[in-house]
């Protein structure tokens, strides 16, 4: 066993597809199950990078840190790098699942500051008006992500880290949105009156 791996727990290390090598990939959750015909996803696993999906419709749970979420239309789902989870029945769920490696958001801002947040919120669900902007955020970087694929003279890294900030952004909880920024090396924080 190497060092820090768990008995049991697959490790499982950011890997996008030859002609998608950039550090963004976009998939759903169909394609997750045609991938995984043996079920593994139903095991414990340890990814290196970051997954978060968007539940569109279906109803199934996830386990992160051995803590079982429901899944429903309008949940949010982060697992970061380093999260034992599992897909414990994701058999009936459709939406976007985006996979990113660690440090592809554009630092410094709320996006960055969250995905480097190791106990920030694994699940959570979204309000109707801010669903439809994270479901447009998500589709925007999957056609993005598409055409940079199948045209790599239109791939941009920046365009697509871009968009996955936008999409993160949408989706981060109303207390993440206002994440204190960190002051400039040598700013001074004004006095309150």
């Amino acid at each position: 066993m190497k060092s820090g791996q768990l008995p049991g727990v697959r490790q499982l290390c950011y890997a996008p597809a030859p002609q998608a090598e950039f550090d963004v990939e976009v998939l759903s959750f169909a394609q997750l199950r045609l991938m995984d015909r043996g079920r593994r996803r139903t095991r414990p696993q340890r990814p290196d990078f970051h997954v978060m999906a968007l539940v569109q419709s279906g109803v199934g749970r996830h386990t992160a840190d051995f803590i079982e979420y429901p899944l429903r239309e309008r949940t949010v789902v982060w697992i970061r790098p380093g999260v034992v989870h599992r897909w414990t029945d994701v058999d009936d769920l459709e939406g976007p699942l985006l996979l990113f490696a660690q440090g592809f958001p554009p630092a410094p801002g709320p996006v960055a500051h969250a995905a480097g947040n190791v106990f920030g919120p694994a699940c959570w669900q979204l309000e109707e008006d801010v669903w439809e902007l994270a479901v447009r955020a998500a589709d925007h970087l999957r056609h993005e992500h598409a055409a940079a694929v199948s045209h790599p003279r239109l791939a941009s890294a920046p365009v697509l880290a871009h968009l996955l900030s936008a999409r993160i952004h949408h989706v981060l909880p109303a207390s993440g949105r206002s994440v204190p920024q960190p002051l400039a090396h040598g700013a001074r924080r004004p006095l309150s009156p």
